[in-house]
């Protein structure tokens, strides 16, 4: 993806392929929480956010606790949600792309995802 950026032609992936690496992102960076100082700063008061595909019904959930955040596949009530293709919500949960630039829908609190974006980084 990043070299289709580079190149200036919008990314494109299959879904599948997509959401396998949404999975393992999600899955990568709950096992990093305690090795890096961004990640250390997540933590809350049991606020949740969600990533759901487009006419999913499980969408990712991320629930910022008093020891840190956790990941989980489980739905229910949400304090921030974004809605997109596969292709969509990678490339905003990468940060290769700001919510507004693609078609993902923005429901809810808007600091509680820019929180998660601020410091989910774990390059």
């Amino acid at each position: 993806m990043d070299l289709e950026f580079a190149a200036e032609v919008i990314p494109q992936a299959e879904p599948a392929i997509a959401i396998d690496a949404i999975d393992e992102f999600l899955s990568n960076i709950e096992k990093s929480g305690n090795y890096s100082p961004e990640l250390a700063l997540l933590y809350g008061r049991g606020e949740r956010l969600a990533f759901r595909v487009n006419n999913s019904e499980t969408p990712w959930s991320i629930t910022f606790g008093e020891g840190g955040f956790s990941v989980s596949k489980t739905d229910g009530n949400f304090n921030a949600e974004l809605v997109g293709s596969p292709v969509d919500l990678l490339l905003v949960i990468l940060r290769r792309r700001r919510v507004d630039q693609g078609n993902v829908e923005e429901i809810g609190d808007r600091q509680l995802v820019d929180f998660w974006l601020a410091h989910s980084d774990f390059d």
